[in-house]
């Protein structure tokens, strides 16, 4: 059994909730923010403005997740460590917008496992690679064991 990461969760969540979006870039998901809070604004500019930077104020955790995951992949493909990108969408980003079911999980990475010729425990590995990457481009608390001893 592999040992589970204290952000595990989160980040499946916000890998589910980018590819659920249609895997949108940073300014696309702030565009659609910032317009959806405008249509209701009716013709008054000031009342648009205010609207517009209070969705954006109450999206920030939203629009955060979309542009670390967005980075995570970018310097992923800069790395040339196209084998976890993929590793990620086979496993994270199929069917995001159901509910995971027990095992569901397990069986995605079995199924990545065949189709990149390597181990389960390889795309484990991969996964959490690409989790450790996304919880620091996040700003979020790793579970290291230096941290433990202070």
């Amino acid at each position: 059994m592999l040992k589970k990461d204290n952000c595990q969760s989160y980040t499946i969540e916000a890998f589910r909730f980018y590819a659920a979006m249609g895997r949108p870039t940073f300014l696309q998901a702030k565009a659609k923010v910032v317009i959806d809070a405008v249509k209701n604004c009716g013709g008054d500019e000031q009342a648009a403005i205010l609207a517009g930077q209070t969705a954006v104020r109450d999206n920030t955790a939203m629009l955060l997740d979309i542009y670390a995951v967005e980075k995570m992949l970018e310097i992923l493909k800069f790395a040339h460590k196209d084998y976890i990108i993929r590793a990620v969408e086979e496993v994270y980003f199929v069917s995001p917008k159901a509910p995971l079911k027990r095992g569901a999980l397990t069986a995605r990475v079995r199924r990545a496992a065949f189709t990149l010729y390597c181990d389960e425990r390889t795309v484990y590995f991969h996964l959490r690679e690409a989790r450790r990457l996304f919880a620091s481009l996040r700003g979020l608390r790793m579970d290291d064991k230096k941290e433990r001893s202070l």
